[in-house]
């Protein structure tokens, strides 16, 4: 559960892996109301996996997502929405 009212999104020990390489490693993230996060890093760094286990796209291997009050262990294909508040990719060109 989220220890704190103020957290809307805990990741916590997140790991993904893929045939011959691990994309994420126990990774934590947490995003606290009125917070704005950017991901960033090199080619291979394993952001868009980041995003993709985040919105439910990929099933982490390891690891628990809480997001409010409720757990997601992985079921995958979710995207979270609720009221005005959702989870989003945003790509830009230079």
């Amino acid at each position: 559960m989220l220890k704190d009212m103020d957290n809307l999104l805990r990741m916590e020990k997140i790991s993904k892996s893929f045939p011959g390489v691990k994309a994420l490693d126990s990774v934590h993230f947490e995003l606290k109301r009125g917070e704005v996060h950017a991901i960033a890093g090199e080619n291979g760094a394993g952001k868009s996996t980041f995003m993709k286990v985040l919105t439910g796209i990929y099933k982490q291997d390891e690891g628990e997502i809480y997001y409010k009050p409720q757990t997601r262990t992985g079921n995958g294909n979710q995207y979270y929405t609720s009221g005005t508040q959702s989870f989003a990719r945003s790509f830009c060109c230079k």
